[in-house]
This record gives structure tokens, sequence and C-alpha cells, in this order.
């Protein structure tokens, strides 16, 4: 039971890593308060965006439990996940290519709140996870890698919540630096993206064809 909480913590964890670090509205806003109030400010921002991130996933995943138990949905889903890699693996490629260029780092405008609040309303407002967190968690159910129980679900909306926290803290600490080379570092990282999500999509590619 230890391993399966941890496998499904972990798989958590390292999804919310990788899809927080893009440069966004969210951790943005953790770099600038940061530099603007000081590192326990942007802590507090940190905080509140990642705990609206945990009632996201779980909601999400909990959506998915009402129709992923037929064993059709495997094949679907490996189908779709195939395309999915293979299209997100171009996009930042195009994205890589791109020279960089300087630019002023976009942040919140939200009246003075309280620092957890003002986290709490901008998660708030990033909806994109929804449909994020439905693939992710319907593709890793398919898959047999975690269920879509009460208890999976916590442990992997947990391990969600910390992987968008240790982000969010990295933006915290590297504040001003990020904020100023934004560009630069967002092109390193598509690069990046492109290995991982072609390495995906081969993978699937592997996987959809051995099940034929």
């Amino acid at each position: 039971m230890l391993s399966e909480i941890l496998q499904v913590t972990s798989l958590g964890l390292a999804l919310s890593f990788l899809g927080s670090l893009p440069f966004g509205i969210i951790n943005m806003t953790v770099a600038e308060t940061t530099v603007r109030k000081g590192f326990r400010a942007g802590l507090w921002v940190a905080a509140g965006a990642a705990m609206v991130e945990f009632i996201q996933v779980w909601a999400s995943l909990k959506l998915i439990d009402l129709f992923v138990h037929h064993s059709i949905l495997e094949k679907t889903f490996n189908l779709i996940a195939l395309f999915i890699f293979f299209i997100l693996a171009a996009v930042y490629f195009r994205a890589a290519r791109r020279p960089a260029v300087s630019r002023e780092a976009k942040v919140s405008s939200f009246p003075k709140v309280p620092d957890y609040f003002r986290g709490t309303l901008i998660s708030s407002l990033n909806v994109m996870v929804f449909p994020y967190w439905i693939f992710y968690g319907a593709y890793l159910a398919a898959n047999g890698w975690m269920n879509l129980g009460n208890r999976d679900i916590t442990f992997f909306a947990g391990g969600v919540m910390m992987g968008a926290f240790l982000v969010f803290l990295l933006y915290a600490g590297l504040g001003m630096l990020l904020i100023k080379r934004a560009s630069t570092l967002m092109r390193y990282f598509n690069w990046f993206l492109v290995c991982l999500f072609l390495g995906l999509g081969i993978f699937q590619l592997w996987k959809v064809s051995s099940s034929f």
C-alpha cells in the first residue's frame, strides 16, 4: 500500500512540476511579489496558489471517476495521448526556434489583498488546469498507474500541490533573475519539452502498435 501511495504521489508531483515550470501568470506573480515585498510575501502567494491547485485537481479527477471505468477507454486514451504528445512536441519545437527577445514580465494587477488570498485568486482563474488534469488522470487510470478512488485521488492531488509549490518556491528564490531573463530561459525550457514530449510520443507509438 505504501509503495502505491508513493507512486501516485510521485506521479502527481512530477507532472505538476513540469506543468508549472513554464512562465505564466501564477509563477511570475510569485516572483514579482518576492521582488517587491520580500521572500515571505512570495511564499504566501505560492501557498495560496498551490492550495487551490489541490482542490482543482481533486475535482478534475472526481469528474473522470464518473465515466472512466469502461475498458474501451484504455485504447481510446492511448490513441489520444499519441497525437497529443507529438502535437505538443511540434508546438514547443516551433516556440524553441524563435529567437529570444527582451520583454517585460506580465504580472497580476489584483487590488491590494493579503498575499495568500492573492495567490488563491490568481490560481482560481487558471481554468486550463481542468482539461490538463482530466486528460492525465484518465490516461494514468486507463493504463493502471493509479485508480480513481478517494485515496489515490487525494494523494495524487497532494503530490500535484507539492510539485506546484516547489516550482513557485523556485520562482520566489530566483525572482529578479527569472523576470529579467524570462525569454531566454523559456527558450531553453522549450527545447527540453520538445525532447520530453517527442520521447513520450515515441514510447506511446510503440505501445499502441504493440497492442494491435
